[in-house]
């Protein structure tokens, strides 16, 4: 999936967890908003050709040695590592709307063909059973409506 079908998937994911979750977002909608922009992206920073990647020169490429794509940075042990910073001084619902968009971020990407490493470091790629091609015309299908569903979001919550 790309960047910006992550970003219009994150926001959907990120307004509706405010209204059906009782998300506490008191430290304020900003900063909520930040993480869950953030964690739509981040789990890409093992790609070195990503948007997220672009803006942090070196480090995707030492990742990339280590972990291939779409695997630690888009596994269930990577969102619970992120738990962790519950622990750290970093407002709560920075924390919780970071884990929100990689969360949103790993369901785009088994969404497509090649899915994700879930279980990393066990198992192999995991997909949904509907697929579609990344960049492809079903994605751009599903950014204009996830666009169209996060502004419909804001407008009625």
């Amino acid at each position: 999936m790309q960047y910006h079908t992550h970003l219009a998937f994150g926001a959907v994911a990120g307004i509706a967890a405010v209204k059906f979750m009782n998300i506490d977002i008191s430290d304020g909608m900003l900063i909520y908003g930040g993480g869950v922009l953030l964690g739509s992206l981040l789990p890409d920073i093992d790609h070195p050709r990503s948007k997220i990647s672009n803006k942090v020169p070196i480090l995707p490429s030492v990742i990339n040695l280590i972990f291939s794509h779409r695997s630690f940075f888009h596994s269930i042990v990577f969102v619970a590592l992120l738990s962790l910073l519950y622990s750290a001084p970093i407002p709560g619902s920075f924390v919780t709307g970071l884990i929100i968009g990689v969360i949103s971020h790993m369901i785009g990407d088994m969404m497509t063909n090649k899915g994700i490493k879930l279980l990393f470091p066990f198992g192999s790629y995991i997909s949904l059973p509907l697929t579609f091609r990344t960049g492809g015309i079903v994605e751009q299908i599903l950014f204009f409506l996830f666009t169209i569903g996060a502004y419909g979001l804001l407008m009625v919550f």
